[in-house]
């Protein structure tokens, strides 16, 4: 009989799970400090909770189970963030802003790619009750804190990581001054951008009869903060020049928490435009083709679960995480031998010492383990300490400088 896991999914070995939890762990305790509280919410939830808010499309990219006892509809959650504020409409708090923290797995169906993960795990913070730059500030100072916390930006000038910023509202101000009526037109015209086909764009909007001029110009909104004067002193529609320079003011914050060196502006981003409303950033790190955050402003969605709140925050991809090979080490372990009686207070010290410890009932210990034997004579021991061995014998005294050393040198 043959065995294999569900399309989508995997195991994840101790070498892998073990730097993982210990990343969640040490992000969610940047968030704590933060002032940002977790909350767990379940794997399932109503159909009819999300379904006013996802269309066909989304819905066919859910895995929908059924109540074997009540007989609803239910889902496999495919975000976290709706149900964060489910959990805010039915436990209203007594004063806004609110900060939450998250961290679970959501799944979703990838139709287009079956090599696609459908199990993804989120570790992420979200900032609701509170609109304005310095809002916008706080959650991307956190989102960079973040990439510190996980050994990404060693220096401000760090070439590793790219943090892209845009404006949901921006982009939009640019769609509509394209003068397109044809609904359809502009969502093919929204996919070009998104696929930075920009000469495809200026064909797309001529053959429309649209404005060919903003077409053009599409292309040149992306670059550093160096450049976001020259992009305000250009010559833009009225409502497209008060979003640009709206954006500025709020990059200006921005840049008093964001090393500059780090930011790469683009007011062609496309993100879900159904959902935010303002600010969108992501970060790229070498290794890793998607990002490895992205969040932004969304300032109307929770309103549909009847929290009329503004809020700003991001998910961290620890799947991406993961595909840029970046871990630690996973704790090394010792084994004990000899006498089980015997080994419990030798197990009881190594613990005491932060060491990991497990009894090991016979001789054949695991290749290139760590091991102590005990006997009735003395203690003996061999350590693997990086590439090498190390082998002793002698009392506890004798074994407790070894093991000072040993694990000083892990």
């Amino acid at each position: 009989m043959g065995f294999a896991h569900p399309l989508g999914v995997r195991d994840s070995a101790p070498e892998i799970a073990e730097p993982a939890a210990a990343i969640e762990s040490a992000l969610l305790n940047l968030f704590r400090s933060h002032g940002y509280r977790l909350i767990r919410t379940p794997h399932m939830e109503r159909l009819e909770t999300l379904a006013h808010d996802l269309s066909g499309a989304n819905q066919s990219q859910m895995f929908h189970l059924v109540d074997p006892e009540a007989g609803e509809p239910l889902v496999l959650r495919p975000d976290l963030t709706p149900q964060v504020a489910r959990h805010l409409a039915m436990h209203p708090p007594g004063e806004y802003p609110v900060r939450l923290a998250y961290s679970g797995t959501v799944f979703r169906v990838d139709r287009h790619n079956d090599l696609a993960i459908r199990e993804r795990r989120q570790t992420g913070a979200e900032l609701i009750g509170w609109d304005g730059t310095e809002s916008d500030s706080e959650i991307m100072l956190l989102a960079i804190e973040s990439l510190k916390n996980l050994g990404f930006l060693k220096s401000t000038d760090s070439k590793d990581v790219v943090f892209a910023i845009g404006s949901a509202r921006v982009l939009s101000a640019l769609l509509d001054a394209l003068d397109l009526t044809d609904a359809h037109s502009r969502n093919t015209i929204l996919e070009a951008i998104q696929r930075k086909a920009y000469d495809e764009v200026v064909e797309l909007v001529r053959k429309q009869n649209g404005n060919v001029s903003i077409a053009g110009k599409i292309k040149d909104l992306t670059g550093s903060p160096s450049d976001l004067q020259h992009w305000i002193a250009d010559s833009w529609p009225s409502s497209v020049q008060k979003e640009i320079e709206a954006f500025s003011k709020n990059l200006d914050a921005v840049l008093s928490v964001v090393p500059e060196g780090l930011i790469q502006l683009d007011l062609t981003e496309v993100r879900d435009r159904s959902y935010y409303t303002g600010i969108v950033f992501e970060a790229f790190v070498s290794g890793s083709g998607q990002p490895l955050l992205a969040g932004g402003r969304y300032n109307r969605f929770l309103q549909q679960f009847g929290v009329n709140q503004p809020a700003a925050g991001f998910a961290i991809n620890m799947d991406a995480l993961a595909q840029t090979g970046f871990s630690e080490k996973t704790k090394a372990l010792i084994y004990v031998l000899g006498p089980h009686n015997k080994s419990q207070a030798t197990l009881t010290m190594l613990r005491q010492r932060s060491i990991d410890a497990a009894y090991w009932p016979n001789s054949n210990v695991p290749a290139e383990s760590s091991w102590i034997k005990l006997s009735d004579e003395a203690m003996s021991w061999h350590f693997k300490k990086n590439d090498e061995a190390v082998n002793g014998s002698g009392s506890e005294p004798d074994l407790l400088n070894a093991l000072e050393l040993w694990s000083s040198e892990l």
